[in-house]
């Protein structure tokens, strides 16, 4: 039995979808002034389902850096360039947000970008394999 075209464009499409990294969801929870939790792992290029919830008595803000960024404290107005995502929660809330993980192996860097919320130890990272 042969397979005409269009079983082979089926069959192909078929492999590249099982090569295809697995969608990632993952719950975090904003503290005052932590992440939990405060090392996550995700496949590079991942679909990626964060549920994000604050609950601190502060607004908070989930930001995800670029790897290998190297930034002082306070992180300052030009430092936002750098950001890739970025995720504010009010005091008490919950967002959703999906975004694809970078494609480039590494440890990515996860602020909090409100004025006094990293010094405090708002700092967290994202591994992606």
């Amino acid at each position: 039995m042969s397979i005409g075209r269009p079983g082979r464009l089926i069959a192909v499409l078929s492999l590249l979808a099982a090569c295809a990294p697995r969608p990632v969801a993952l719950q975090i929870r904003m503290y005052d002034f932590t992440f939990e939790p405060e090392r996550i792992e995700v496949p590079a290029g991942a679909e990626v389902t964060l549920t994000i919830s604050n609950v601190g008595n502060n607004e908070h803000v989930w930001a995800l850096v670029e790897a290998g960024y190297e930034f002082d404290l306070p992180f300052r107005e030009g430092d936002n360039d750098h950001v890739l995502h970025r995720v504010a929660v009010d005091v008490g809330g919950r967002e959703t947000y999906v975004f694809t993980a970078p494609t480039e192996p590494g440890e990515y860097p996860v602020i909090c970008t409100i004025p006094g919320h990293p010094e405090a130890g708002m700092i967290a990272v994202m591994v992606v394999e």
